[in-house]
């Protein structure tokens, strides 16, 4: 295929999926219409369908995180690696991409979601929104585990509990910077990590 030619269709398919985001993010997934989409788009409800198979494979992506950092959640710490300060940065650098402009659209859309199974009580779509968080919190957990075996982290530490804790502060972040952009949510997070990596180390003595 010409390469003008895959330039074009690339660049449509982006213009369609940011009509998506910005048609369900005003009227929410389960009112939106592929109608509305190609309206805003300003093309043919057809025209879609060469694209995208649907509105429930529109939402997805639309709802896309950064698969390079998902991904990294999902393996685990490298061998050697200091299983710790690997996590802090990884979770800096998971929240530095709050900043990025389509982060809030992408918040609401997954709020729309949940909140749509939960009203419909899509018992489906509850266990695979259930599911991708339990695999993040899997990640966080294997390198608390890590980090508490190599005595960096108290040994009564419930890895479990607390990658549930930190998953909950990321999506607690992401709410409150819809409604205040401005929060300093890495800020936030260094003062957990700083408390984290000190949890382990002992007391002065008086």
């Amino acid at each position: 295929m010409p390469k003008v030619a895959q330039a074009h269709l690339a660049a449509r398919r982006q213009a369609i999926m940011e009509a998506a985001c910005k048609v369900f993010c005003t009227k929410g997934i389960h009112s939106a219409t592929m109608a509305d989409v190609a309206a805003e788009a300003g093309i043919s409800p057809g025209a879609i369908y060469r694209y995208f198979s649907g509105k429930d494979d529109l939402a997805r992506v639309c709802m896309a995180d950064s698969e390079a950092v998902v991904s990294r959640w999902k393996m685990p710490p490298e061998p050697g690696e200091d299983p710790l300060q690997e996590m802090i940065e990884l979770a800096r650098l998971t929240f530095s991409l709050l900043k990025n402009p389509h982060e809030k659209s992408d918040t609401i859309l997954m709020l729309e979601s949940v909140l749509a199974a939960v009203r419909e009580s899509d018992e489906a779509a509850l266990r695979s929104i259930r599911d991708e968080q339990a695999e993040a919190a899997r990640g966080i957990a294997r390198r608390l585990a890590a980090a508490r075996e190599k005595g960096e982290l108290p040994p009564d530490l419930d890895s479990e509990l607390f990658a549930g804790a930190m998953l909950s502060f990321y999506w607690g972040s992401r709410v409150a910077r819809l409604v205040d952009p401005g929060a300093d949510s890495e800020g936030q997070l260094d003062q957990m990590m700083n408390m984290l990596a000190r949890s382990s180390t002992p007391s002065a003595a008086p």
